[in-house]
């Protein structure tokens, strides 16, 4: 968890920012006070911002069956299916390259843009054997 506090002074009044990353969760405090930081007459304003998340099933192009404990690479933060092949993974909005990769299939590779949920069904093939 990563704290960071910011405090900007605009003529008499004092506004404090106060942000706390959790994961899946940035908290966010804005504490704003006339006269002397401290005093009386602050008000406090409070919110989270909840990060989006990547979800979906991993399953055998063939059979429809979900592939269990595949490894999920996005960007380096890292998940694994469950043992139906479902997955959920919470990043910040931005651009990353998604990985799926387990024994015995192809891995998968694709580029996306997260800017809310984003629902990921991956169909994997057999790898050939040569």
């Amino acid at each position: 968890m990563q704290n960071r506090i910011s405090v900007i002074k605009i003529t008499d009044m004092y506004m404090i920012f106060c942000a706390e990353d959790a994961p899946g969760m940035i908290s966010v405090r804005i504490y704003i006070a006339k006269g002397r930081v401290g005093g009386r007459g602050y008000s406090i304003y409070s919110f989270n911002l909840i990060m989006p998340r990547i979800y979906g099933r991993v399953y055998d192009a063939d059979s429809g069956r979900g592939i269990p404990y595949v490894v999920i690479n996005v960007s380096g933060r890292i998940t694994s299916t469950d043992g139906s092949g479902y997955f959920s993974i919470e990043v910040p909005q931005g651009t990353y390259t998604l990985e799926a990769r387990t024994p015995m299939y192809s891995p998968f590779s694709t580029v996306v843009t997260v800017v809310a949920d984003l629902r990921m069904d991956i169909p994997l093939r057999r790898a050939t054997l040569r």
